[in-house]
């Protein structure tokens, strides 16, 4: 079933695109950090069969050699918690202060409306709205924005 994008959709995702565009660092250093995440994690399943394959029989155990990936294996852990930390710091920075442009235009925008709008509408329930919506997409932007980053970067090189 093919699905149908309309010219309001593209036109919501442009304007989200265009908030997100003002914070490129940020989303360039996320989405690296996003490739360096799933590389390292990809790597230690190969450090844990050099391990394995160090163990010959019983008594014939290369514990030397071991270590030395085990070694490798917690720079690897530490490395990747680093680049995760630092990548969900850089999320939240893109969210936030996106959020924080969507929130400063929205009352911009409610100042300047007419009177009309205002006396059938009550400031509050305007006011509410603005927050409840932009809440919302807060939400989305911060509990989404890794993980299809993520998935398409971890099945590239299992697809290759």
């Amino acid at each position: 079933m093919k699905k149908v994008v309309t010219d309001q959709q593209k036109t919501t995702v442009k304007k989200v695109l265009d908030y997100i565009r003002r914070y490129w660092f940020y989303l360039g250093l996320s989405i690296v950090l996003a490739a360096v995440t799933v590389a390292l994690t990809l790597y230690i399943p190969i450090l844990t069969g050099r391990a394995v394959d160090l163990i010959i029989t019983k008594g014939q155990v290369d514990f030397a050699g071991i270590l030395v990936i085990l070694e490798r294996m917690a720079v690897v852990i530490l490395l990747t918690a680093a680049a995760q930390w630092i990548m969900n710091a850089c999320n939240n920075k893109i969210t936030y202060n996106v959020i924080r442009d969507i929130r400063k235009e929205a009352f911009e925008r409610i100042e300047h409306l007419p009177l009309k709008y205002i006396d059938s509408h009550s400031y509050g329930e305007v006011v509410s709205r603005v927050i409840a919506d932009v809440d919302q997409f807060a939400d989305c932007l911060l509990y989404t924005s890794p993980s299809p980053r993520d998935g398409l970067l971890s099945r590239m090189p299992s697809s290759a």
